[in-house]
């Protein structure tokens, strides 16, 4: 009976053992992992930055400007913006950090009324050979200047929005969505949609982008 049992448990410590040896053997794939394609090594889910530049949409009210009872200018709600965005991977998680710019005069001079925006977010993103999909959420810091329009009685008892030239500071969110169309594995060019979110100068618009991934570690020996 004693010998049964050290056979027995022989065999049970033996497939252990075999168990243990195997799973350190075998390596599951990771999404992570680094592949060939045309002779050149490339990593997924590198890290990757974008420059967009577009045009938005202003939410403040497109009214006239008034001054002594004169129209001298009129406050356009349609923008053009440049953006600025890099994105990084810890672990899992996808991280993002940038800059946006928005006026109504776009490198002309330095306008007026503009919005300089800073922020820092997360979100996530999904890489294909062909294409990649991402979108982030971040909170944002933006400082620039906007017409305060304060109203104002005329000599005929109308009523006028006269803008006051405002500086401001404000924190918001910054939402941006972005599909590219890989012209190499780690360069191509796509289409954006933002949101920035704040009490003074909140902002929606479309983007084209171009995207340079880190994806490229060497050449095939």
């Amino acid at each position: 009976m004693k010998l049964h049992l050290k056979i027995l448990l022989f065999f049970i410590v033996s497939l252990a053992l075999l168990n243990d040896s195997y799973s350190q053997i075998v390596v599951e794939e990771s999404k992570y992992d680094e592949f060939v394609l045309d002779n050149k090594i490339y990593k997924p889910y590198s890290n990757w930055l974008s420059l967009n530049v577009g045009i938005g949409y202003n939410f403040h009210e497109s009214e006239s400007l008034y001054l002594d009872d004169s129209l001298i200018s009129s406050v356009s709600s349609y923008e053009n913006n440049i953006s600025l965005y890099f994105h990084f991977r810890i672990k899992d998680l996808w991280f993002n950090a940038g800059y946006h710019h928005s006026s109504e005069e776009f490198f002309l001079y330095r306008p007026p009324i503009r919005i300089d925006e800073l922020f820092i977010g997360f979100g996530f993103c999904k890489d294909e050979k062909k294409y990649h999909l991402s979108g982030f959420v971040s909170p944002s810091f933006c400082v620039g200047n906007y017409y305060n329009p304060i109203p104002v009685y005329d000599s005929t008892g109308s009523i006028h929005k006269y803008y006051l030239f405002t500086s401001y500071r404000d924190i918001g969110i910054n939402i941006k969505t972005e599909f590219t169309y890989k012209i190499f594995y780690d360069f191509g060019l796509g289409i954006s949609a933002y949101a920035t979110l704040n009490r003074r100068y909140p902002l929606f618009g479309l983007q084209l982008h171009a995207y340079f991934s880190g994806a490229f570690k060497g050449n095939v020996n």
